[in-house]
């Protein structure tokens, strides 16, 4: 059976559309008594002191104050952030509950999950940064060479991290081998360290954090062209990328399907880091608790708290981040064969 059905991802797009769009700011007052002795939960995929963990403790406070509520943060890794994003989809109708996860990993998720979830089992509440994915590995790694043919990688998820990996390799015509179950960020690099795989991916913030205090090297960004942020670094796709090296004797039809793989590639692994309640919460309390989550997205407090645990912010409201998940959705729609392809390979 296809993973993606047409007819449902265009029902499905339609509705978050009109979601998009139907945003209305809540009363102040109304808010105030839906909050009122109630408490926020924040779920962090993965094991304390990763990245979604610095902005969820940068978040907190500021959070309590726009609403009144007290915060707490709650971590679970278990299945590589599918746990996570499952405790969230699933809570109840009152619950005030919000996951902290990329958008890609989390629609990635959705998509080749083997649970009843599906895109409408959860709704943006805004996004905190966007930037691309990268790949940091063990020093002197040559991804340009066609000589470097075979790698492994460590990861949370296998399923998250589809496009990042195995599309990535899939246009250099790289063999990789994916490790998962790893808790976030931290962990796959350590196991890198460690010598049990030889490159993680991870968010380009994490991978230059880890790059400054380690001896792992930013191999390859997924991006097309040089990345203003790390301009000396490879970079997948485009002229003059790691694509375009590894297949230089290739006839040119083929090195232009291999640049279009690249460039889906970039486009499934640019993640926004961003926050999710479950689609079952009440209207109101959605409306109350997006509006308070913007309040603070916006705050110049959790742009300072952020920025001094080394977390950059470029936030997005409610309404524009669901539009930016309807263009994702859009966009892993389009890549359904590969992705039907990969979880008949998953199968044992």
């Amino acid at each position: 059976m296809r993973i993606f059905n047409l007819m449902a991802s265009a029902a499905m797009l339609a509705t978050l559309a009109a979601q998009s769009g139907s945003a209305q700011t809540p009363a102040t007052a109304e808010c105030a008594e839906l909050f009122r002795g109630q408490r926020i939960t924040i779920i962090v995929p993965n094991a304390p002191g990763g990245g979604y963990d610095l902005y969820a403790r940068s978040i907190a406070p500021v959070l309590e104050q726009a609403s009144g509520s007290s915060v707490r943060i709650s971590y679970n890794s278990g299945g590589g952030g599918r746990a996570a994003l499952v405790s969230v989809a699933e809570a109840g109708a009152d619950e005030l509950v919000m996951l902290i996860d990329s958008t890609i990993d989390v629609l990635s998720m959705l998509a080749l999950g083997d649970n009843a979830l599906s895109y409408g089992s959860v709704r943006i509440l805004g996004v905190m940064h966007t930037d691309p994915d990268a790949w940091i590995g063990r020093a002197g790694i040559d991804l340009g060479s066609p000589e470097t043919r075979e790698l492994v990688a460590s990861a949370s998820s296998a399923e998250a991290n589809f496009a990042g990996i195995n599309l990535a390799a899939l246009a250099m015509r790289l063999q990789a081998r994916v490790v998962s179950g790893y808790s976030g960020s931290a962990d796959t690099t350590a196991a890198v360290m460690r010598g049990e795989t030889d490159f993680a991916p991870a968010s380009l913030t994490t991978a230059r954090k880890t790059a400054a205090s380690s001896d792992l090297e930013i191999l390859m960004v997924l991006s097309e062209g040089a990345y203003p942020a790390v301009p000396d670094a490879p970079y997948l796709a485009g002229e003059g990328g790691i694509v375009w090296q590894r297949s230089a004797s290739l006839p040119e039809a083929e090195r232009a399907e291999l640049q279009a793989l690249a460039r889906q590639a970039v486009n499934l692994s640019t993640g926004s880091r961003a926050l999710f309640a479950s689609a079952s919460l009440r209207p109101a309390a959605f409306a109350c608790l997006a509006a308070a989550t913007e309040t603070t997205l916006m705050s110049d407090a959790f742009r300072q708290a952020a920025e001094a645990v080394g977390r950059p912010v470029s936030p997005m409201t409610a309404r524009d981040a669901e539009a930016l998940v309807v263009r994702t959705i859009a966009a892993l729609a389009e890549a359904a064969p590969l992705f039907d392809q990969f979880r008949a390979e998953m199968k044992p």
